[in-house]
């Protein structure tokens, strides 16, 4: 049934001319969903359902959003893993591509 739904709102989004969806950033909760969108080189958040508390672009039954401090600390309080947390004393290692050009160091570690 997942997959069904995630193919479905990509055949949704991708009737917007341009738009490219990321099929891993689809995420349902409490029926709205949420994913990772790009036109050209901008990336936005689309939602679909409730949009309350976020700042975009009404695109058809989408809102688009730009990906700016406002709309991360909203999604934040309905994604509860988006939020940075502490490790404790475990030993880590940080590999994230923070601008979205992954280097080939970040590939090979």
């Amino acid at each position: 049934m997942e997959s069904n739904w995630k193919q479905y709102m990509i055949e949704q989004l991708q009737r917007l001319s341009g738009y490219f969806i990321y099929p891993n950033s689809i995420i349902t909760i409490n029926k709205n969903t949420y994913f990772l969108t790009k036109k050209n080189t901008e990336k936005l958040l689309g939602i679909k359902g409730k949009v309350s508390g976020f700042i975009g672009t009404r695109k058809g039954e989408f809102l688009l959003c730009p990906l700016n401090h406002s709309n991360a600390n909203q999604i934040r309080k309905i994604i509860p893993w988006l939020n940075p947390r502490t490790l404790g004393i475990k030993k880590s290692i940080g590999c994230g591509d923070r601008v979205g050009l992954a280097t080939p160091g970040h590939i090979q570690a």
